[in-house]
């Protein structure tokens, strides 16, 4: 990812998740709605723990919403010539244009939520990929020599 934009995100262990679904079940009075997440969190400081992590680069520039949007319009025309997914989708832009910060406080306090240090979700998440063939062969063997 050569670049980022200024976007935010909750981040939760998936794990996690699905404990608060029974929780919610368990312990969740009717009626009631619960947040399952963990900590509000920018995109630039995610990349900087993947990168962490891994052993990658982060990408250091920041890109202007408008720049992304018309890279996204771009690549997806490009796609529709060549029959090759997109670099990027216009959809995954412009949800990035707002911040999706969320609180779970009412979902730790009543229903016991666990909430796994987000450097944690983030190693089994990249465990996960690596195990399932989702990474290219080239970067296994970077970040294999970073660990």
């Amino acid at each position: 990812m050569p670049a980022y934009i200024d976007t935010g995100l909750n981040l939760v262990d998936v794990e996690d998740v699905a404990t608060g679904h029974i929780l919610a079940a368990e312990k969740g009075r009717a009626g009631e709605r619960y947040i399952l997440g963990h900590q509000n969190i920018h995109l630039r400081e995610i990349l900087q723990e993947l990168s962490a992590i891994t052993g990658l680069k982060a990408p250091r520039v920041k890109m202007p919403f408008s720049v992304a949007l018309g890279f996204a319009y771009f690549s997806e025309g490009l796609s529709r010539l060549t029959r090759k997914p997109p670099a990027v989708e216009v959809e995954a832009v412009q949800l990035g244009k707002k911040k999706m910060f969320f609180n779970a406080e009412k979902a730790v306090r009543e229903l016991g939520l666990p909430q796994t240090p987000i450097r944690a979700a983030l190693q089994k998440a990249v465990d996960w990929y690596l195990a399932n063939g989702y990474v290219k062969e080239k970067i296994v063997r970077r970040i294999a020599k970073h660990a």
